[in-house]
């Protein structure tokens, strides 16, 4: 599967606007996620961190600015590495993301509204484990910039909060007793804009 082959004649918009696709610069972004574990000896809690390495999206825009952008988002799960390949093997069995069944998060957005002038917040469905729920993340944008073809670059940092187990993401008595549900997510996105369709 090569996730990187969007189809970039998409268009999120039912309505007929002017559109300005936006695909990621991958080269400057990253997917992190943070996890609180319990040590058996000493039992506060610390961080797991991991990443996902591999991830395609695309973005929509009606308007120099960013409101009321459309955002369509995936991750392949395999990919995650949290630094230990033995949990890395574990958290993708059937114990935690099952990847042989479902292989990949999906976020589809629903709003994406302006909170001030650089702040926004997005809503939309994330679908995990064959389970669809409503999640909002805060998304600060970082600024703008040019690339050498002369293609405007948008930086932006994502952070939410999601409790795995709305997702059915959990494992045995024991285990849970040592890990956190609540996980923090943290996006660093690039987004290169593409072109204007009018549809």
């Amino acid at each position: 599967m090569n996730i990187r082959n969007l189809n970039r004649t998409q268009t999120f918009f039912a309505d007929t606007h002017e559109s300005v696709s936006w695909r990621i610069n991958y080269k400057n972004s990253q997917i992190r996620f943070l996890v609180p574990q319990r040590n058996l000896v000493d039992r506060p809690f610390r961080n797991i961190q991991g990443t996902f390495k591999a991830y395609t999206g695309l973005m929509q825009t009606r308007s120099d600015g960013f409101t009321d952008a459309a955002i369509d988002f995936s991750v392949i799960i395999n990919s995650i590495n949290t630094g230990n390949a033995r949990r890395d093997k574990h958290l993708t069995s059937a114990d935690f993301f099952d990847v042989g069944q479902f292989p990949v998060i999906r976020f589809r957005s629903v709003s994406f509204e302006k909170a001030n002038d650089n702040s926004y917040r997005v809503e939309g469905d994330c679908t995990i484990r064959g389970i669809t729920r409503r999640l909002g993340f805060d998304v600060i944008h970082q600024g703008n910039r040019e690339n050498e073809m002369g293609h405007t670059i948008a930086a932006f940092k994502i952070i939410g909060k999601i409790n795995r187990h709305y997702f059915g993401i959990k494992s045995n008595v024991f285990t849970e007793t040592f890990i956190g549900k609540e996980v923090t997510i943290v996006l660093d996105l690039e987004f290169v804009q593409m072109d204007i369709r009018v549809w």
